[in-house]
């Protein structure tokens, strides 16, 4: 390949036929110098199987594999269902645990799946049709378009950043299809009116409720305010989320957008007080907790540059670790702490073993490696934190 920028980049390789190859190398390269980058095609897994989808065998669709401990988006490889077979056949490159996101017509399920050290194997994927029906009234029984609707699991989706989502219609009806088997609460939400959300719902295979309502009581209360950069620059790309102080799940939470000026508006609860995150791309998240909603005052969020992590990935040999991504936790956690890279590049080790976070608010972090070891490091404005990770 020739012409590309300076830029750290991610190569993915195909295999003769078609099928993704899913390891992906990390290639730092530099202009008017050719760079080089290894597949071993050889050693490659494969893996097949068959998708069903209420005890049929799909007609189309596709499947993510991701390895387990990366941010969705980095280092993933997607294979085609096979039309009207259910079929479906990829190469990976490494064994491990793998996040697969199974996705046919309205069926959208994510897998954990443990790919074993093999030259193939066979894994089918059946996906249960689960269901909620129901609406969403005001105080009065008027039913509300445009409604926001989230099932939040916490077991398995801990943050509540990837729970199924819908709207309601114009008759304030709405219905989430494909729901794996667990507890659920169903959060609604509408500017100008208070978040609600369900009591626990359990949902066993081939559950179907029909006749769920929730109900939206107006409210007055806002946080508004505006984004900056350090110079007092608006930030337009980007959203703004609160939620009642001391909470880190998304599923809680009021979210806004920018205006072209950085500014946005917030319809939370009439009572107590609320932290305050901004995510903007190519910025440390900007912060503040306590905030109490006013009608005759404005916040100001002031994004900076952040602190940064290096961390150096070695085996047990002290050779560099190439390819692996890190994961970051804040600690103590807070609002949206675990959507660092939600707008940043996640940190995927090269070469060399290094693999550098960017843009992090100071503070303390955990950083570690599926299959290594983990470590605390503080993140201060404007330096660099240097860690070194040793993997098995």
């Amino acid at each position: 390949m020739t012409k590309l920028p300076d830029a750290q980049c991610r190569v993915h390789a195909f295999v003769e036929n078609g099928a993704p190859f899913g390891t992906a190398k990390s290639v730092t390269v530099v202009r008017e110098q050719e760079s080089r980058v290894d597949f071993d095609l050889s050693r490659s897994i494969e893996v097949s199987g068959i998708v069903r989808i209420g005890g049929r065998n799909a007609e189309r669709g596709f499947l993510t594999f991701q390895p387990s401990g990366g941010f969705p988006g980095t280092g993933t490889a997607s294979t085609q269902i096979e039309p009207g077979t259910g079929s479906y056949r990829i190469e990976l490159g490494d064994p491990g645990d793998y996040r697969v996101l199974v996705e046919s017509g309205g069926a959208r399920q994510t897998v954990t799946v443990r790919v074993q050290d093999v030259r193939s194997m066979t894994r089918d994927f059946d996906i249960s049709i689960n269901g909620i029906r129901g609406r969403v009234v005001d105080a009065d029984g008027n039913p509300l378009r445009g409604v926001a609707i989230n099932a939040a699991n916490s077991e398995l989706d801990p943050i509540g950043a990837r729970g199924a989502f819908t709207m309601t219609n114009p008759r304030g009806r709405f219905k989430l299809e494909h729901l794996q088997p667990g507890t659920y609460r169903i959060g609604a939400s509408r500017g100008g009116y208070r978040p609600t959300r369900s009591a626990p719902i359990r949902i066993l295979d081939d559950t179907q409720i029909d006749d769920l309502e929730l109900v939206l009581e107006e409210t007055a209360a806002q946080i508004r305010g505006r984004l900056v950069g350090p110079r007092g620059s608006p930030l337009t790309q980007g959203i703004v989320i609160a939620a009642p102080s001391g909470t880190h799940r998304l599923d809680l939470a009021a979210q806004s957008g920018l205006s072209e000026d950085g500014s946005f508006v917030l319809d939370v609860p009439p009572d107590g007080s609320f932290d305050v995150t901004a995510l903007a791309r190519g910025w440390a998240p900007a912060r503040l907790s306590g905030v109490v909603p006013s009608s005759d005052s404005e916040i100001t969020l002031r994004a900076g540059f952040g602190g940064s992590i290096a961390v150096t990935l070695v085996d047990l040999d002290g050779a560099p670790v190439e390819g692996r991504m890190l994961e970051i936790h804040a600690e103590p956690r807070w609002l949206a702490s675990d959507t660092l890279f939600m707008f940043n590049p996640a940190p995927v080790s090269g070469p060399d073993g290094r693999a550098i976070a960017r843009h992090l608010p100071a503070g303390g972090y955990r950083v570690s490696v599926p299959g290594g070891s983990s470590g605390m490091v503080s993140v201060v404005e404007g330096a660099v934190s240097e860690l070194r990770l040793t993997v098995e």
